[in-house]
């Protein structure tokens, strides 16, 4: 049964029905469909198939601090010795990107310590990650904070900045930062994170660690559950495939017990960028399965659709099966998509009308530009008038600012250098998160690094010599 979408403008609505006047009668109190409209415009359906037994995929709705709409499933596994067990759950939060689980979705309970850039408030200096003695922590988005040894190196010891009362330790060194990390908890548990070849996620081509995903957590008393991972480095993808437990050190057992979760190829393969090292998202989770002596207990499969506006992924359908092939009613999941368009919004002059071009009067109408000049992650406006004139974008309109010529006039661009007018760059060149100018000038590489409210020029050179400058005449793709 699937329930049509004519609304998302309440706050919350919940719904419960039974399916058939037989499970009516039989299982007054059971779900055999569930529709909850979230303001992410989410919907979410439960249908009965003939393998179907009478129950429903628990779940549970919540609403962030930052306001995101958040739905969490609970993931099922056989017990572990003293409650030595995963915790995993797929979440879903209005706000999520496109991951393993395609938008929005994520798999919870699997921890993981990763770099960070650098904070004015927390370090007194603004920073992006370099893969140098500058970037930060985080585990699972909580900044580490060094409370003895230096930042980064073998043995230095930290506490999360809302402090959870453990005890963490960075170890050895991999490149520019630890090879690993151990973490004492408040309950007694050891959790260690990089500490095995498939759980260090290494930056392409580099000896940097990026990722120190949890490999291992033990107690007090030797039991223990152990993930492994699967990582391409040639594309800089890694996803979990497999945990074990049931088991004890100090017994000398090995585990029983896992969880293993399969993938599936995705059409909407995404590729991102951090510092210059590529991470690509090939695969999508497909299913979740979990195992007692070798035996299938448990089994989530997953479903998807794409988009109709976006092509990307995203989660249509979850059913929860045992190891008879027996399930509970499917739990099916719409989206509203929206209607993609352009909305017409006068943001002001920024300042006076001045600082915005006269096209038609300027020789150099053309050498216009956008990018984040100052780096606070709203898009700006930059041209070029004997001086660069820069509009800094806000949430409301334009601050106006006259940041110079960067350097002086050998900076600035050769507009009316013959074949070269066209070849000049925006990007963030530095890595400090703030977008810079580029141009060449026929013999050299000449760069206005952005600080924020004005240009410093540099002169970066021809970069390996003549032979890896451009002979711009010489192809077709020059302009």
């Amino acid at each position: 049964m699937v329930i049509p979408v004519i609304s998302v403008f309440a706050s919350w609505f919940v719904s419960f029905q039974s399916t058939s006047a037989k499970s009516k009668k039989r299982h007054r109190n059971r779900f055999s469909w569930l529709a909850i409209f979230l303001p992410a415009s989410l919907f979410l359906t439960n249908s009965v198939t003939a393998n179907t037994v009478p129950g429903y995929t628990p779940g549970e709705l919540s609403v962030s601090p930052s306001g995101a709409a958040n739905y969490t499933i609970p993931i099922a596994v056989p017990p572990g010795t003293a409650g030595m067990q995963p915790s995993l759950s797929l979440n879903y939060s209005s706000q999520g990107g496109n991951g393993l689980l395609g938008v929005g979705w994520s798999l919870g309970g699997l921890s993981a310590i990763s770099r960070c850039p650098a904070t004015i408030v927390q370090d007194g200096f603004k920073g992006s990650i370099k893969f140098d003695n500058n970037d930060r922590f985080c585990m699972d988005g909580q900044r580490l904070i060094v409370i003895n040894g230096t930042y980064g190196t073998d043995g230095a010891e930290y506490r999360t900045e809302s402090d959870s009362f453990s005890k963490i330790i960075s170890y050895g060194t991999a490149g520019d930062g630890p090879a690993w990390f151990k973490v004492y908890t408040k309950s007694g548990q050891v959790v260690e994170y990089g500490n095995t070849a498939d759980s260090r996620i290494e930056a392409q081509g580099r000896s940097d660690v990026l990722l120190w995903n949890v490999n291992k957590i033990s107690d007090a008393v030797g039991n223990y559950l152990e993930v492994s991972y699967y990582e391409d480095s040639a594309i800089g993808e890694y996803y979990p495939v497999q945990i074990d437990y049931t088991a004890n050190d100090a017994m000398g057992l090995l585990p029983q017990a896992s969880t293993q979760f399969e993938f599936e190829s995705r059409p909407d393969v995404t590729n991102v960028y951090i510092a210059g090292s590529k991470i690509s998202t090939t695969k999508r989770l497909k299913y979740i399965k979990a195992y007692v002596g070798g035996a299938l207990v448990y089994n989530y499969s997953l479903y998807y659709e794409n988009s109709s506006s976006t092509a990307k992924s995203r989660i249509s359908a979850i059913t929860q099966c045992d190891n008879t092939g027996t399930c509970l009613p499917e739990t099916g999941f719409s989206y509203s998509d929206g209607n993609l368009s352009f909305v017409d919004t006068d943001l002001g002059s920024g300042g006076s009308t001045g600082y915005w071009p006269s096209w038609s009067s300027k020789s150099s109408q053309s050498f216009q530009f956008t990018g984040d000049f100052n780096g606070d992650g709203i898009t700006d406006f930059m041209y070029w008038d004997n001086n660069w004139m820069v509009l800094l974008g806000t949430e409301n309109g334009f601050i106006a600012e006259n940041w110079g010529k960067g350097g002086g006039l050998g900076y600035w661009p050769y507009w009316n250098h013959t074949g070269y007018q066209s070849f000049h760059f925006t990007g963030d060149f530095d890595g400090d998160g703030k977008t810079d100018f580029m141009h060449f000038t026929g013999t050299t590489w000449r760069v206005l690094r952005s600080t924020g409210s004005s240009f410093v020029g540099e002169d970066w050179g021809k970069g390996s010599g003549l032979g890896y400058w451009p002979y711009w005449n010489q192809y077709s793709s020059q302009d």
